[in-house]
C-alpha cells in the first residue's frame, strides 16, 4: 500500500467567507494550506517565493475586480496544477485565458476537495474517494496508479 501525503495549497480567493469555506474542507481533508491570497499581486509574489512548496492551486478567477490570468499563468509557469473557481460562465473563464479546470460557484463544501483529484491527477497522484454512498470524499492523497477514472485501486473505491 502507498504512503498518504498531504498537499501543500495556495488558495487565492477574496470572499473571506469562500476562502474560510475552502480553507476548512481542505484541512479536514488532511491537506495543508500555504497561503490564501486575494488579490493578483499577493498571488503572484506568493507563487514567486514558494512555488517549490506549493503542490496544486485553487484561483478564483474575480479578485476584487481584477482578472486572475497572470496568477494562472504565474502557476502555468511554475508547473502548479491548478482549478479556477468562479461564478461566471465557462466560456467567459476562457475568454478570459483560463485554461485550468473550472468549478463554478455557488458549490458544496467538499467540491473543491472532489475537482482537485482531477486536477493533481496528471501529476500521478489524485485523491481518492473511499467514502460510501452519501459521505463526503475522505480525501485521502494517494501516490498509486490510477486503475480508472477517479479510482486509485484501493478497495471500496467509488467513482
Amino acid at each position: 500500500m502507498s504512503e498518504a501525503r498531504a498537499l501543500a495549497l495556495l488558495i487565492v480567493e477574496d470572499e473571506a467567507l469562500i476562502r474560510r469555506s475552502i480553507r476548512l474542507a481542505v484541512e479536514r481533508a488532511g491537506h495543508v494550506v500555504r497561503g490564501t491570497d486575494a488579490t493578483v499581486a499577493e498571488a503572484i509574489d506568493l507563487v514567486t517565493r514558494f512555488a517549490h512548496e506549493i503542490d496544486a492551486a485553487i484561483l478564483d478567477l474575480n479578485l476584487r475586480g481584477d482578472l486572475s490570468p497572470p496568477v494562472a499563468e504565474a502557476l502555468r509557469d511554475a508547473g502548479i496544477p491548478t482549478l479556477v473557481l468562479t461564478g461566471y460562465s465557462e466560456d467567459d473563464a476562457r475568454d478570459a485565458g483560463m485554461t485550468a479546470p473550472v468549478l463554478h460557484k455557488p458549490f458544496r463544501a467538499h467540491d473543491p476537495i472532489e475537482a482537485l483529484d482531477a486536477v493533481v491527477a496528471d501529476r500521478g497522484r489524485h485523491l481518492c474517494r473511499h467514502a460510501s454512498a452519501g459521505e463526503t470524499a475522505c480525501a485521502t492523497l494517494a501516490t498509486r496508479p490510477m486503475t480508472g477514472p477517479g479510482r486509485c485501486g484501493q478497495e471500496g473505491s467509488a467513482g
